[in-house]
């Protein structure tokens, strides 16, 4: 839970942030996101604005993986 906690704090400043997290297929994503506000929709899915594909993709908290530093 708190992995997630710092996930969003981070996004939510608009710093572009790297993460990882497994898909509905059960492959692993790494991705690269900003959040325009805090959005948890009704299925609990957390929506961010994916800076390398340039669209909006969510995912479940409980798939995170993990952080990635990034420079």
């Amino acid at each position: 839970a708190w992995s997630v906690y710092r996930l969003i704090k981070k996004m939510i400043t608009h710093k572009a942030t790297a993460f990882a997290y497994q898909t509905v297929k059960g492959e692993l994503r790494h991705a690269t996101g900003i959040m325009y506000g805090f959005c948890i929709d009704q299925y609990a899915s957390i929506t961010y604005f994916d800076t390398d594909k340039e669209q909006y993709r969510k995912f479940k908290p409980e798939n995170l993986i993990t952080n990635i530093k990034i420079n």
